[in-house]
């Protein structure tokens, strides 16, 4: 199992993110996860040079798009498709210098009432497709979140993610399943990649240390080996809520001891 342990700083404010810079570049942390906003604010040049100085590399994008854009985008007029598919590529040409692997894009299928499945599934897969020819030539990948526990038990959002990823049926086109470690045990998650068809590359881990607490690394281990009785073989990201500079440094510290090997992984 080669995977990567990624950091993600997607929910962290500009400012929090800037103001901690120099202890982001510092922390045991060697791979991070950035959103769409904070690669496009005007100081982004100088976080890539103090990432590029100590040897950290940011290998997603959360939120490639602003939700608001992305989650309305199927339902967008053509002209305004056009210009939301071209801002996408222009961006996708800037990151690519960045050796970024993946960025996320929120189509909201949980959105998609029943009985309109089929038309809504093809109206975003006819924009991921368009997307996707830039992504491939620049060797990302662009993934499609999924919640795990769902958004409420009979929520049919899985079934429709897997319905666009195999519409799209490109190489360049996962999953990323979004789990939330604190509202479900482990052992839940078994057979979860076989539901999905094995389209997930990468899990990432929400949780709010503020109101449910760090991972322990006893509990994080439990997870990584329900993942890799499965066959798992992606990244995981971790994407804990903090928001001040010295609840995100504690986050870092603490959190830290995730990095360590796992005797699972050399089985």
């Amino acid at each position: 199992m080669n995977t990567s342990l990624i950091f993600s700083l997607s929910h962290v404010s500009d400012s929090v993110f800037y103001e901690s810079l120099d202890f982001i570049s510092a922390s045991a942390f060697e791979r991070f996860e950035l959103s769409g906003a904070q690669i496009e604010n005007e100081h982004f040049q100088k976080a890539r040079e103090v990432f590029f100085k100590h040897d950290k590399k940011i290998l997603s994008i959360q939120d490639f798009l602003p939700s608001n854009l992305s989650r309305n985008i199927a339902d967008s007029s053509e002209n305004i498709q056009k210009k939301l598919i071209s801002f996408v590529n222009e961006r996708l040409s800037i990151v690519s210098k960045e050796n970024i692997e993946y960025i996320e894009l929120d189509l909201a299928v949980d959105a998609i009432k029943t009985g309109q499945e089929i038309q809504e599934i093809s109206k975003r897969a006819l924009v991921l497709s368009q997307m996707m020819k830039s992504a491939a030539k620049s060797g990302i990948t662009a993934l499609i979140p999924l919640r795990f526990p769902k958004e409420f038990p009979k929520s049919l959002s899985w079934r429709y993610i897997t319905m666009l990823v195999n519409q799209v049926l490109h190489q360049s086109t996962r999953t990323v399943i979004n789990v939330f470690p604190h509202e479900v045990k482990p052992r839940q998650i078994e057979n979860v990649l076989k539901k999905t068809f094995y389209s997930s590359c990468a899990v990432r881990f929400c949780y709010e240390p503020e109101v449910s607490g760090y991972l322990s690394r006893e509990y994080f281990q439990e997870w990584l080996q329900v993942l890799c009785d499965q066959g798992f073989t992606g990244d995981i990201i971790l994407a804990p809520k903090v928001l001040g500079a010295k609840q995100l440094e504690d986050t870092l510290l603490k959190q830290s001891v995730l990095l360590k090997p796992y005797d699972i992984f050399n089985d």
